[in-house]
């Protein structure tokens, strides 16, 4: 009897340690999504961050041509950058239970979104609106901290480029991030769609690390930091480090690692940012209560700004975002700077791809409001996309 009892438990603990193996399979599975196919102009994006678990979709459907909603930018962002704070919820149209309320709470936060007053006075996000080519140029710009260099001279040919939205269409422009559509328009008003929103994303970020572990390799192109326990060595940055909330409070490292643009301390500690034999260019701080010398740290000459966390962007245009553009609306959509035969929608830019309005991986991150010029975002889930 004791012996039967004994093979029983045995094959019980089997048969678990099999169903768990299944699930943890099925976690990890890698989702392909069947409406991006081989051949679409912004697959190799898509790709990129899927697997890096920015975006999810439905499980099924990408719904790469479907517009970008206000609360998915901003869900996409959180989950990119992390953001951990919180105030008390100001939108009248975000409801608590709604898949973006989180998103949208931790983006007012952090100055992503600040949203409208209606005709009654009361404070609107939108969450659900599509979000503009223009308006999501200001949000990337002010996101990612980008200017145009003062002496630029754009190519498109539009003469209806809103004037809150002007000065960041050709920053990103200049930076290579965004080129338009054909025939040289930027397209200002038209939405943004969820392949263009992803490709300009993949354009703007280089190199994303979300997880604990020593990379070496030079990169061209921006850097972001979004987890503690990271170590870069022996590695060349031509272009921006963004350490991100994500990292918190934890450690990061540095040995012999150059920057040739600026490194933007949103995340980490003073005692946590180690740096041995680095140069980082400008440091710019960003995150209350940290104080680095990282010239002392065998760095070489840094010059090293403080700047005071961005408050929330304007929404009305005309009004000036955290960090001095108009933003009225924010983040019109940036094409991608490379893919030039867009399988998606006809006259979509190469640049931008996109995320359509009510994909899950945008979900959980709050939409950035036309009038308001974003900031970095905070760490709200984005919704699969």
């Amino acid at each position: 009897m004791r012996l039967k009892f004994c093979v029983v438990l045995v094959m019980a603990v089997f048969i678990i340690n099999i169903m768990a193996g299944i699930n943890v399979l099925a976690q990890n599975e890698v989702i392909e999504f069947e409406d991006v196919h081989e051949g679409f102009w912004a697959k190799s994006a898509i790709d990129n961050w899927k697997d890096r678990g920015v975006i999810k979709g439905d499980g099924k459907k990408f719904n790469p041509n479907n517009n970008i909603t206000r609360a998915e930018m901003v869900a996409i962002l959180n989950n990119i950058f992390k953001f951990h704070l919180k105030k008390d919820n100001p939108f009248s149209d975000v409801k608590e239970g709604a898949w973006y309320y989180d998103a949208i709470v931790k983006g007012y936060a952090h100055g992503v979104i600040k949203g409208n007053f209606d005709e009654k006075g009361s404070l609107e996000a939108r969450p659900n609106h599509p979000l503009t080519r223009a308006e999501a140029a200001v949000i990337f710009t002010n996101v990612f901290s980008i200017e145009v260099p003062s002496d630029y001279n754009s190519n498109f040919k539009d003469e209806n480029l809103p004037k809150w939205a002007e000065n960041s269409i050709f920053a990103m422009e200049a930076e290579g991030y965004i080129r338009g559509k054909e025939e040289g328009f930027f397209d200002p008003y038209s939405n943004l769609t969820r392949a263009e929103m992803v490709q300009i994303l993949d354009n703007v970020i280089k190199l994303y690390l979300d997880a604990p572990g020593e990379y070496s390799a030079d990169v061209a192109g921006n850097v972001v930091i979004s987890s503690p326990g990271v170590k870069l060595k022996n590695m060349k940055i031509e272009g921006n480090l963004y350490l991100a909330e994500g990292i918190g409070d934890g450690d990061v490292e540095f040995e012999n690692v150059y920057v040739s643009g600026i490194t933007f301390v949103r995340g980490g500690s003073s005692d946590g940012i180690k740096a041995v034999n680095s140069v980082f260019g400008t440091v710019k701080i960003e995150k209350e209560g940290i104080n680095l010398n990282l010239a002392n740290e065998d760095t070489g000459d840094l010059e090293e700004e403080k700047e005071d966390i961005p408050a929330a962007l304007e929404d009305s245009e005309g009004q000036k975002d955290e960090r001095g553009q108009n933003s009225k609306e924010q983040g019109a959509e940036n094409q991608e700077s490379e893919n030039k035969g867009d399988k998606g929608t006809p006259g979509e830019n190469k640049d931008e791809q996109g995320t359509s309005g009510e994909n899950k991986d945008d979900q959980g991150s709050g939409g950035e409001e036309p009038d308001d010029g974003s900031h970095y975002p905070d760490s709200a889930d984005i919704v699969d996309y």
